[in-house]
């Protein structure tokens, strides 16, 4: 006996002059699915000239490697009767790759004379063999897993937009068709149908290893429990897909859910549709808390500006709104007064801002303006209008149309404005005065000697001719105060000729704080 050096098989010694079976072709699919069935076709020869080969039988082999030998995997045996010398014989079969084969390269064979009964003139040419690549077959599994998620932000409230990124991969050997991801809420960290649905997910079909990214957005539930707790993503959670593990299809991260305030403008009418430049308004007014949180006091502003909210618009009343519980309302009613120096317009409006200084934290600031509209005419009486300007040219602590709060430490700004349409192009002067009936005192003094200065430029200037309009500034100087400084500002109006006094106008209040 001798053993064949590739399939390392036993035989009989041969005499000196015998058979020579060679192995000439094989031919097979080259991907081949496990538990498929596939066309086997090989064929070998008796090369000997001379001597008829005897009948035999032949093996079909798989191996993981390109080296066979009788330790692989014996698919089938097949017997076939004697070749004459130089004779062929081909074999075509219908052959299954086993449903256990290892995914990945492998080798089929055919080995003549695989057991080695016949003696040979050359025992080293008995075999073919092909490379195949071992893919998944019907009835491999695939097992979808969910490798990552991550919601973002993780602190949120019961009204919150979280996107949220999920790695689905399938770990299993066979294909996922078209399957479906879900985005639970749940109380724990354990992930199931019972759990709050957010969004479901429509994940591609996935080949064995392969992965996909999912990116949505999932809206916090309203009627959701304040405290830690759980989003997490359930692959295949309506199990369409049959997988050959289910125990690896979720997971979860903890969230943090806060209560939060939600400060909402609910109402705002007017008591009339028009009024003139320096006229007053009655309105009224409603807000409400839609939050989960009680909200403290805070500020809200009457403010005339356009039809679009803009947060530097005219303020024409700051008021306090009180602290509101959850779902509670607070209403009144307010008179205002429309500056004199407004110009005419027909697409005016008053709006409210509820939060208007933004103190308090809330969960939206879309829904704390509102507005109705207002017809103004220009004003156009000979009493002479002095007037701060209370929008977003000045960069005071407060301000309103007759009294400003300024620190000297942040040098603050304030716009004042000038109004007497019949008095264009007279003169006018400003100055300061330590009481709000004018006297020629100290601060009168000390505001004409900087006339026109870069602290007050404008104090002493003409009304425009067009409309009567001029603007003075106050810079604040930063100097240093030991206590509040209040000073009142008054205008006189001079002809044009300097030939006397054409009218005055009420005092303003400056609030100078160090």
């Amino acid at each position: 006996m001798r053993l064949l050096p590739i399939l390392v098989l036993f035989f009989v010694a041969a005499s000196t002059t015998a058979q020579d079976f060679v192995a000439r072709s094989i031919s097979v699919p080259g991907t081949q699915r496990r538990g498929t069935s596939y066309t086997f076709d090989a064929s070998w020869q008796n090369a000997d000239s001379v001597v008829s080969a005897p009948a035999h039988d032949a093996g079909i082999y798989l191996s993981n490697d390109d080296t066979i030998t009788w330790r692989d995997l014996l698919l089938r045996t097949t017997s076939h009767t004697g070749l004459p010398p130089l004779a062929s014989h081909r074999l075509v079969t219908n052959l299954a790759m086993p449903s256990n084969a290892l995914i990945g390269t492998r080798y089929l064979a055919i080995a003549v004379d695989h057991l080695g009964k016949i003696p040979e003139t050359n025992e080293n040419n008995n075999i073919q063999k092909q490379a195949v690549d071992v893919v998944a077959g019907p009835f491999d599994l695939p097992d979808l897993e969910v490798t990552a998620f991550t919601p973002t932000p993780t602190k949120v409230n019961r009204w919150s937009s979280i996107l949220t990124e999920t790695t689905v991969r399938n770990s299993g050997i066979g294909d996922s068709p078209t399957s479906y991801t879900g985005i639970f809420l749940s109380d724990d960290a354990v992930i199931s149908t019972s759990d709050t649905l957010l969004a479901r997910i429509t994940t591609r079909p996935l080949g064995a290893n392969q992965s996909a990214l999912l990116r949505t957005y999932v809206q916090m539930s309203p009627t959701a429990n304040l405290g830690t707790l759980y989003l997490g993503a359930y692959a295949d959670y309506n199990a369409l897909v049959a997988e050959s593990n289910g125990s690896n299809n979720t997971r979860a991260t903890s969230i943090e859910v806060q209560a939060v305030v939600d400060l909402r403008a609910d109402l705002l009418t007017l008591d009339r549709s028009s009024q003139t430049a320096g006229g007053m308004v009655s309105v009224k007014y409603a807000v409400s808390n839609q939050g989960d949180l009680a909200a403290p006091e805070s500020v809200l502003e009457i403010m005339l500006g356009g039809s679009t909210f803009n947060p530097r618009s005219l303020v024409l009343a700051r008021l306090s709104l009180p602290t509101l519980a959850p779902s509670a309302t607070h209403s009144s009613t307010v008179s205002v007064q429309i500056p004199y120096y407004r110009p005419a317009s027909t697409n005016s409006y008053v709006w409210l801002a509820a939060n208007a200084t933004g103190q308090v934290s809330e969960r939206t600031t879309g829904n704390n303006y509102i507005s109705s509209p207002l017809s103004v005419a220009e004003y156009t009486g000979a009493q002479l209008q002095l007037e701060f300007v209370a929008d977003g040219n000045t960069t005071a602590r407060s301000v309103t149309r007759t009294s400003v709060t300024m620190s000297a430490s942040n040098s603050d700004t304030v716009l004042m404005v000038l109004k007497s349409k019949p008095l264009a192009g007279h003169w006018v002067l400003t100055s300061w005065s330590q009481t709000p009936t004018f006297t020629y005192d100290a601060m009168t003094d000390f505001s004409l000697g900087l006339l026109n200065s870069p602290i007050f430029p404008k104090w002493f200037t003409q009304l425009r001719a067009s409309n009567g309009l001029e603007y003075p500034w106050f810079h604040m100087p930063n100097v240093a105060l030991s206590g509040t400084l209040r000073v009142y500002g008054r205008t006189f109006a001079l002809k044009p000729d300097f030939s006397g006094i054409s009218g005055t106008a009420g005092f303003v209040r400056f609030d100078l704080v160090p």
